[in-house]
């Protein structure tokens, strides 16, 4: 992106975060998880399936990740969200 319009990686990277507030990388990471919460509600794709599919090299970063973002597992998450939905 930054050779397409011929600015520096570096004053692309700071212009995006202090335009969006996040980083590039934070702001991928946000939209990986945000795309999780969703399959993990609306799916029974198995956690490892979901991780790949958003994006994540593996089960354990993915797991990771989310954990930071939820403060939960994804399979808590999962089971916490369908527990509060049943009726």
């Amino acid at each position: 992106l930054s050779k397409r319009f011929n600015l520096s990686k570096f004053y692309l990277q700071r212009t995006f975060t202090r335009c969006i507030g996040l980083s590039p990388q934070q702001y991928r990471q946000n939209i990986r998880l945000t795309q999780a919460k969703k399959l993990l509600r609306t799916t029974n794709t198995p956690i490892n399936l979901i991780a790949s599919q958003v994006g994540f090299e593996t089960t354990s970063s993915f797991i990771t990740a989310f954990k930071k973002f939820e403060n939960t597992t994804p399979l808590k998450y999962r089971t916490d969200w369908s527990e509060s939905n049943e009726f």
